[in-house]
């Protein structure tokens, strides 16, 4: 059974808009589910991409990888303008621990959700 998914729908559930350093994703993990799948977000408002992304072909049957969304040059560019304007990294990823997984700050997730549903109400859309 499909679900249905949306942009307003995710990011009401996620908080903050702070960057964070590398390797500073720790044990402030909140868990939300969407459908019947997990997606782990911290509290100053990075989120795991990985899930979000299985959490929406789950839903829609359309597979769509953050490893996809991540080499765009539209998605280059913002993470290059982001660089610029904020200290710290807005993606890092995780390979071994309790949080594993490719995490983003609520700029780039707002992106990514745009990529995952660009007919959502709000969205511009991203090229994929």
């Amino acid at each position: 059974m499909r679900r249905s998914w949306s942009v307003s729908g995710f990011v009401r559930r996620t908080g903050g808009n702070h960057f964070q350093k590398e390797n500073e994703i720790n044990n402030q993990i909140i868990t939300q589910t969407f459908g019947d799948y997990p997606v782990e977000f911290t509290k100053d408002g990075f989120v795991n991409i990985i899930q979000m992304c299985r959490a929406y072909s789950a839903a829609t049957g359309i597979l769509k990888k953050p490893a996809d969304f991540l080499r765009l040059d539209q998605t280059i560019r913002f993470i290059e303008e982001l660089k610029k304007s904020v200290e710290g990294n807005p993606s890092t990823v995780q390979h071994g621990g309790s949080s594993r997984g490719t995490w983003v700050n609520q700029d780039l997730v707002m992106e990514c959700a745009r990529w995952l549903c660009p007919d959502s109400p709000g969205s511009n859309a991203v090229s994929s």
